[in-house]
């Protein structure tokens, strides 16, 4: 039985995404052009490529 609990936990990682809330639509849009498919909803997917490559972001404003 705890042989099954380990291997779901493995399985239930693995698909997890890291999202973070992103509340500004226009920065959203900016991301997204950027990185296209980034966005989920309102929050940037960490583990997208693109944006897990990202070595620095400038917002000059």
């Amino acid at each position: 039985m705890r042989h099954v609990h380990f291997c779901l936990a493995l399985l239930s990682g693995a698909t997890s995404q890291a999202l973070t809330p992103m509340p500004d639509a226009a920065l959203r849009n900016w991301a997204n052009g950027y990185w296209p498919g980034c966005i989920v909803g309102t929050n940037i997917d960490e583990t997208h490529p693109g944006v897990s490559g990202a070595t620095s972001l400038w917002l000059v404003t």
